[in-house]
């Protein structure tokens, strides 16, 4: 085998093409370079990436549709996996989606009335929406294809009805894209950003989908790579090997039940099928194999052996079951343990250990802390899912029905936590303490209401409370929680706080589905509330 030449550095050297400049020696010397070339990527995200096939993932077994298979056996198989995904996914699909509006003015807040009214006219419910989203937990990330309809009432079609005639544009539906279809990216080959997908569907063809109808959920986006990061791949060593003990643990409780079989068969057989003396010794000696193999405790356990007998009066042919020969030296219990640990603090999940096990003991803190960590680490996921939305769902909805950027509002959810009364309210008592003034206040009410489980008093209630207070009550008094500050500045969307279409959830009861955004926005179609003149386009 030739040696490889030495590589001449000075020549190489001498072959880097130097960096533009704006022609003087000084700006040259200084590395500044024109405005247009700081507007031009010059470098690359060192994704690797060949032929749309992503190769991020140094273990073979991890990389494509082989490992969209291997994670969804992950999450299928493994109790501490299916465990987490619950958890994961009961607290995200509890939390409460709402619009904020970008302001306080009124095409604002009808921006946001729209954007509302937009889901609940899907063909499917936004709980199931956010369900498959999180489908990017197990695989790393969630392809969503927008599928989008004019709103136009009624159509004899009915994946193309809606509950609205304002001539606007809807959405249809979010349609999530399984994982283990996705064959390849289409990327730019000069800065790999990513132009769209190539799908395989399960009844054959190839399906493309570009980058401008499709929303791309990921848990994390290091170099721009368009599947992610699983959350499972990290637990993916310890479920290897707590699944091939568990399996030899089953195997050697079997054997341990049936004893360790041994067949004596007459020599002559095992030569004359070595030698290829009887063409039937062969058959006749894997016959007997296959009976040892499959000896098994159930049902249909038993054997059928010759009775034939050698001159000494032996039989020929005998079927042994040694027994066990005692207690073994590892204990696969405290193995298969220690993994399942591993793998639920992987995802920082491993309180759900707690009170299980030789190691599942735990003091209430430390318990609260993991609790409270994993929280943040949901906190942190839902933060994506918003930001998702807002930066690729918003804009595409805004722009094709003409509502200018300055009125499109965000997608934002409560705070997934576990809220302990207990410290709650001794924190609210020494904020009292220090005078701090606490009620009334609406939206505090709401929150403490909120986190006890009470609910939130009608618009009725609240108008009774006004009358009692009007009336000379002293529900009204400091720290009492009575009437609303009279300086303070009215909510829009009424006292509850919600829009007048009944938040993420539709309409209200009794309010008429079609009456949400017809006639606020496109052309010249009326003026906003408050008496504004009407925007020549867009609204």
């Amino acid at each position: 085998m030739a040696r490889n030449k030495p590589v001449d550095v000075s020549a190489a050297r001498d072959q880097t093409p130097p960096l533009p400049s704006t022609g003087t020696p000084s700006s040259a010397a200084t590395g500044d370079l024109p405005k247009q070339d700081y507007m031009i990527e010059a470098g690359n995200t060192g994704l690797r990436v060949f032929g749309g096939f992503v190769a991020e993932e140094f273990d073979p077994n991890l990389r494509g549709q082989r490992g969209m298979r291997m994670f969804r056996e992950m999450a299928d198989s493994s109790p501490a996996i299916g465990a987490f995904l619950y958890v994961i996914n009961q607290v995200i699909t509890k939390l409460d989606w709402h619009l904020q509006p970008a302001d306080q003015q009124p095409l604002s807040l009808l921006a946001a009335e729209f954007f509302e009214s937009l889901v609940g006219d899907m063909d499917h419910t936004w709980d199931d929406f956010v369900q498959e989203v999180l489908s990017m937990v197990v695989y790393g990330y969630a392809p969503v294809e927008i599928v989008l309809k004019m709103r136009n009432g009624d159509q004899e079609d009915r994946r193309f009805s809606s509950r609205y005639d304002d001539g606007m544009i809807g959405i249809r539906k979010l349609a999530t894209r399984s994982q283990e279809t996705i064959l390849r990216w289409i990327m730019d080959a000069d800065n790999n950003d990513i132009l769209g997908v190539c799908q395989m569907p399960w009844n054959g063809g190839l399906r493309m989908i570009p980058r401008s109808k499709m929303l791309l959920f990921r848990t994390k986006s290091y170099r721009n790579s368009p599947e992610g990061r699983s959350l499972l791949r990290n637990a993916y060593r310890p479920y290897y090997f707590s699944k091939r003990i568990e399996e030899i643990e089953a195997i050697g409780v079997e054997r341990d039940l049936a004893g360790f079989p041994v067949m004596q068969i007459p020599s002559e057989l095992i030569s004359a099928a070595a030698a290829n003396i009887d063409p039937n010794a062969a058959a006749t000696l894997e016959s007997y194999r296959a009976l040892v193999r499959n000896i098994k405790r159930n049902s249909q356990e038993g054997a059928v052996l010759p009775s034939d007998r050698d001159e000494h009066g032996n039989l020929m042919f005998e079927l042994k079951l040694l027994a066990s020969g005692g207690k073994r030296s590892f204990d696969t219990s405290q193995i298969i343990e220690r993994y399942q640990t591993q793998m639920a603090v992987s995802f920082m999940a491993d309180f759900i250990m707690l009170g299980h096990g030789s190691g599942g003991r735990g003091t209430g803190t430390v318990s609260q802390d993991k609790i409270t960590m994993f929280f943040a680490s949901v906190a942190g996921l839902v933060k994506m899912i918003a930001n998702t939305l807002n930066k690729e769902l918003i804009p595409l909805i805004g722009r094709l029905n003409g509502i200018p950027q300055e009125n499109w509002p965000e997608f934002y959810t409560d705070k997934p936590e576990q809220v302990d009364l207990g410290r709650l309210g001794a924190y609210i008592n020494a904020l009292a303490a220090s005078g701090m003034t606490l009620f009334p206040n609406q939206d505090l009410e709401n929150y403490l209401l909120g986190v006890a489980g009470i609910p939130e008093p009608t618009e009725d209630t609240r108008a009774e409370q006004e009358e009692i207070q009007a009336a000379g009550g002293d529900a009204g008094a400091p720290g009492t929680g009575g009437a609303a500050n009279p300086g303070a500045r009215p909510s829009p969307f009424g006292q509850t706080g919600q829009p007048p279409g009944g938040g993420l959830n539709g309409p209200g009861a009794g309010e008429d589905p079609r009456a949400g955004a017809q006639g606020q926005f496109g052309q010249q179609k009326g003026a906003p509330p408050g008496g504004g003149p009407a925007k020549d386009a867009g609204y």
